[in-house]
């Protein structure tokens, strides 16, 4: 675990109906260094002190409109409300990927799981801040989305894939291998883990890149036109203060 300074209440909860999977999933967290609690939806739910955890992996074995129905109660639950929510099912669909994108999961993963994905997203997830300029002017909720994307330069037609790791109504955070100019418009269409993409791209426009590692580069994206109105739906949030 990370030096946070509240880690000896820190932890990730699994939530499955079988018990067979909980331990599975408990065990390859632990093995990574992580502290595991595992639960189905009933005793969740029915916990209004459970200490909150820093990550939630939803085990599902519903159907796409249970698993929504699932994912909502398990997201205002008071305890989770603002954790970040890893969900796990076997359908591989665009659309299956999308709803639970919708719904508020910071990841989508197709089962059977490969245990490095995994803790791969778990780490990024417990250790996610917010960045950028988060002041009181701020008025759109920002949440981490460790997402496949791809960004095409709409002026160079340039096409780079990369990872989403945040985003909010009025932008997204993008880390690509190669860095986009600030002030270039560009197309973020999201992906699954097969490949498939949303139906819909998102309009941006670079507002400031910067260097994180090796060939590795940050981009602040502003979104712009009709894409500033959609967001909120394809990304799972809602404006600060709106109904």
């Amino acid at each position: 675990m990370s030096d946070h300074p509240s880690d000896q209440r820190a932890y990730a909860l699994i939530v499955s109906a079988r018990e067979a999977n909980q331990l599975t999933l408990e065990g390859i967290l632990r093995n990574a260094g992580f502290e595991a609690a595992c639960a189905s939806v009933a005793e969740v739910l029915a916990l209004h002190d459970l200490v909150p955890p820093r990550l939630v992996v939803l085990d599902d074995a519903t159907t796409r409109d249970e698993r929504r129905a699932v994912q909502k109660q398990l997201r205002e639950h008071p305890p989770l409300v603002g954790v970040p929510m890893v969900v796990m099912a076997r359908e591989s669909d665009i659309d299956s990927f999308s709803e639970a994108i919708a719904e508020g999961a910071a990841a989508y993963l197709r089962k059977p799981v490969n245990p490095e994905e995994l803790v791969s997203l778990a780490m990024r997830l417990t250790g996610w801040s917010g960045r950028g300029e988060w002041t009181e002017k701020r008025r759109r909720i920002r949440r981490p989305l460790i997402l496949q994307v791809a960004v095409q330069n709409r002026r160079t037609r340039d096409r780079y894939t990369g990872q989403m790791l945040d985003a909010s109504g009025g932008g997204c955070r993008v880390e690509l291998d190669r860095a986009i100019d600030s002030g270039e418009k560009v197309q973020v269409v999201l992906h699954n883990q097969s490949g498939d993409s949303t139906y819909l791209g998102l309009g941006a426009e670079v507002r400031w890149v910067t260097p994180v590692a090796a060939q590795r580069f940050e981009h602040g994206m502003r979104f712009t036109g009709t894409t500033a109105l959609l967001a909120g739906k394809i990304l799972g949030f809602t404006p600060v203060g709106s109904t």
